[in-house]
């Protein structure tokens, strides 16, 4: 209903070394549900919670699905210094929107991944008729 939003910004780690940075989008009335959380709120907090893991017990309906594209970003000049890359270095970018149960967007993460510490995989299966 408005162009408002809350946002944060998270630097992802696997034995110490950065392979994503992701940035959170609420709309405002999702982000007061954790304002308080220090995970969130302090800078340099170390956690293993997820924001929807955060979300799921404080929303008056459940997150239902995900809308995800995945596609290649270059690095700008901030995510290049927090991923320790240089800038214009390809990256893979996956933005997902999850929606609650009547459809009501309440998160859209965007992660950009370094590809050389991360990859992606999907199984796809068909059913026989």
């Amino acid at each position: 209903g408005s162009d408002r939003v809350d946002h944060l910004s998270f630097l992802r780690l696997h034995d110490d070394t950065p392979f994503c940075l992701t940035t959170v989008h609420l709309p405002p009335d999702v982000g007061a549900l954790v304002a308080d959380r220090p995970e969130l709120t302090q800078a340099g907090t170390d956690s293993r919670v997820t924001v929807i893991g955060l979300l799921d017990g404080r929303l008056p309906e459940p997150i239902a699905e995900a809308e995800q594209s995945v596609t290649v970003a270059l690095a700008s000049a901030e995510v290049a210094a927090h991923l320790d890359c240089p800038p214009q270095h390809p990256l893979l970018r996956i933005d997902r929107l999850y929606l609650s149960a009547s459809g009501r967007p309440v998160e859209l993460a965007v992660s950009h991944f370094l590809p050389e510490h991360y990859s992606y995989r999907v199984r796809l299966r068909r059913h026989p008729r």
